[in-house]
């Protein structure tokens, strides 16, 4: 069975591509549900988030004083014309014993969304948000 590179890498990092949704195309009256939740997780970010930088037309959605609507977030995506792919991944929290011994369970998760142009790269940036937590988990493990 032919397994991939990222494939293997998401399972070394207990990590998960959830859900790939694709911009272009995004043609609807009504508010996906992975929409709103991704407003609302986007929200708790104070509108600092790599994303808005991927996607101009949500950094001066958000930019102003009040938290936009998930209706205005759906207007901004389908009428910015963007294009690419919006994806939600999670993996498993770490705990560290030491610099080379942890302990993780399916109880936790932590998760992410990213902006990518292609499939590829945005599995690329959930193994690599992964990748930035165990080793943020792990150094403090040494430091302690």
């Amino acid at each position: 069975m032919f397994v991939s590179k990222q494939t293997s890498q998401l399972f070394d990092n207990q990590a998960n591509v959830v859900a790939i949704y694709p911009l272009q195309g995004l043609a609807t009256e009504n508010v996906p549900d992975w929409l709103e939740e991704f407003t609302n997780d986007l929200g708790y970010t104070d509108g600092i988030h790599p994303i808005f930088d991927a996607l101009p037309a949500l950094r001066n959605l958000c930019s102003g004083s009040h938290w936009p609507t998930p209706e205005q977030f759906l207007d901004a995506l389908q009428f910015g014309n963007e294009k690419g792919f919006i994806f939600y991944g999670d993996w498993e929290p770490r705990e560290y014993l030491d610099e080379s011994t942890f302990f993780s369970g399916p109880g936790r998760r932590r998760i992410v969304w990213v902006y990518a142009e292609t499939i590829e790269a945005g599995f690329d940036a959930i193994i690599n948000a992964a990748k930035a937590d165990h080793d943020r988990q792990r150094a403090n493990a040494g430091a302690a």
